[in-house]
């Protein structure tokens, strides 16, 4: 019996696309390959490190006690790089079943052996490659600890989908380097920040020529706060001798270009909840977004900023400060095929078919990514407990708990004001009303404003006309193909709002309705009126 070289093995797997980072590092009793999982759409690394033992390299048979006998210097070795899972690549057969897998597995060690480099290897096309490598990687650490759907937890890596497109538009400056993502609560903004960040990380990784800044809203009440923190992440080792006057606000845009001009380094600096920030700058004439401004249009100097509420009034305010500083992009829920990708690849990488579900997926969820989240994680306990794959019935009946009936209704009300929710319960008790399944209950912006007038709500058709505009891109509801008419895009959402004291939700939507001014109300910018 032969054995297989481990280093051409992981040539194969960067030859099919499988990315390498960090220099090789030969020291010692290992060789050490950093590669980049995060095609595999599985809870691995973008760091994610193959290490070859040197001493077993070259036998044809590898016994269990031999690899016990470096499991615990190639973990305290690969924590140092990663801190989550690790690969184990040996050229001999492996008696898998007598090695206890789950011995390896609990401590994040994945022992891939001759057998799993054959069956890769033959493998003719990438994506079954990419399936076999997950099937291998399953073996070791189980179904759950591979699953990428982890809610309330921003997605980056293996666990993020979609934007593929806007995605590689943003990271190749085809538009200009200088962006603010706007979209509801709960779309994926701040996974989207993190994506970016960590791809251009990879992308400056080996000149080492990339520097960063991330900013919470939330935890900023004044411009000092903001630059303070910016100065702080960029240079680290600086932070404690940052002065608390305004000399360090004023010389803010100097700092920066110089920063980048005498390292020569891109400077990349990511702002969540710029809400926050809008609303005390809004009071000192912008003073923030100008200081900002002056800094990052240097070539070398990049800004992202996410927002919701005032960031969209922004972006339809063309005179400003955040409108003319950067491209407005809208962040809508995902589209069927990206949902299909999210529930289908993850999966099939880890050798389970789920046939119909992603339609089921898609149509429960509208393509909302923390309800797609929630869905996948369901399907994947389901599996880990029964060892089948749910069909849609049962996955429906899954979905009655509580918990995901809270979530859909949390999202519901964080991203609608009293008007579009207020219409949203007059449509459901019409839903409830008709002999029309829930999934199959149309309306036109007619029988919305009839609604309306009868609960005494003057909307006029301008204002109807967005309110209803609102609720799609906010994928509350859906256009329904080749007409003027909408549906709900999560059906159940219609059954939990008529299970919630109804006409008493429409009593007192309607009388917040009444006391609020429609000058505050969301207004989602047309895609062409943002910057261009």
């Amino acid at each position: 019996m032969t054995f297989k070289q481990p280093g051409a093995f992981i040539k194969h797997l960067i030859d099919n696309g499988l990315k390498r980072h960090r220099p090789v590092v030969g020291e010692g009793y290992f060789e050490t390959h950093t590669l980049d999982l995060s095609d595999l759409k599985l809870r691995t690394s973008r760091f994610t490190p193959f290490m070859i033992p040197r001493q077993l390299s070259g036998r044809a048979m590898v016994t269990p006690a031999e690899l016990r006998t470096v499991l615990a210097d190639v973990t305290a070795m690969a924590r140092s790089v990663s801190d989550e899972i690790l690969v184990l690549v040996v050229g001999g057969v492996v008696d898998h079943e007598a090695l206890s897998p789950r011995e390896f597995g609990e401590r994040g060690v994945v022992v891939l052996d001759k057998s799993d480099m054959d069956q890769i290897e033959a493998a003719r096309s990438r994506d079954e490659k990419l399936n076999r490598l997950g099937v291998g990687l399953r073996r070791y650490l189980g179904l759950r600890a591979l699953s990428p759907y982890v809610v309330s937890r921003p997605a980056v890596a293996g666990r993020f989908f979609g934007r593929s497109e806007f995605l590689d538009t943003i990271l190749a400056g085809k538009e200009g380097a200088n962006y603010t993502f706007i979209g509801n609560r709960r779309i994926g903004k701040t996974s989207l920040l993190r994506e970016i960040k960590d791809r251009l990380k990879v992308k400056y990784l080996k000149e080492e020529t990339f520097r960063f800044a991330e900013v919470y809203g939330a935890n900023c009440g004044s411009t000092f706060d903001v630059i303070h923190a910016i100065l702080s992440d960029l240079n680290p080792n600086a932070a404690g001798r940052l002065t608390r006057d305004m000399t360090l606000v004023k010389q803010f845009p100097r700092q920066i270009r110089d920063l980048s001009e005498r390292e020569n380094v891109e400077v990349a600096v990511f702002i969540d909840e710029v809400d926050y920030l809008l609303a005390f700058d809004e009071k000192q004439s912008f003073q923030l977004l100008h200081l900002l401004r002056s800094a990052f249009e240097h070539e070398s100097c990049r800004i992202f900023f996410a927002g919701f509420r005032s960031a969209i009034a922004a972006a339809n305010d063309v005179n400003h400060p955040l409108h003319n500083f950067t491209k407005m992009r809208i962040l809508k829920c995902l589209g069927m095929e990206e949902t299909n990708e999210m529930v289908t690849v993850p999966l099939t990488r880890l050798g389970i078919d789920v046939k119909d579900l992603p339609a089921t997926v898609y149509r429960e969820t509208g393509g909302h990514p923390e309800l797609v989240q929630m869905v996948c994680e369901r399907i994947v306990g389901i599996i880990a407990k029964t060892g089948k794959v749910p069909d849609a019935t049962e996955l429906l009946r899954q979905l009655f708990e509580e918990d995901f009936e809270l979530r859909i209704f949390q999202t519901f009300i964080v991203n609608t004001d009293p008007y579009e929710r207020l219409l949203c319960y007059l449509l459901v008790r019409e839903a409830t009303k008709s002999q029309v399944a829930r999934d199959r209950f149309e309306f036109s912006e007619s029988d919305a404003r009839k609604l309306m007038t009868a609960q005494n709500v003057g909307v006029d058709s301008t204002w109807m006309r967005t309110i209803v505009k609102n609720l799609e891109v906010s994928s509350i509801t859906k256009k329904v193909a080749g007409t003027a008419r909408w549906k709900f895009a999560v059906p159940q959402l219609v059954r939990y709002c008529a299970e919630r004291e109804l006409d008493e939700s429409i009593a007192v939507t309607r009388q917040d309705a009444l006391s609020t001014p429609k000058e505050t109300l969301l207004h989602w910018p047309k895609e062409h009126e943002l910057s261009n």
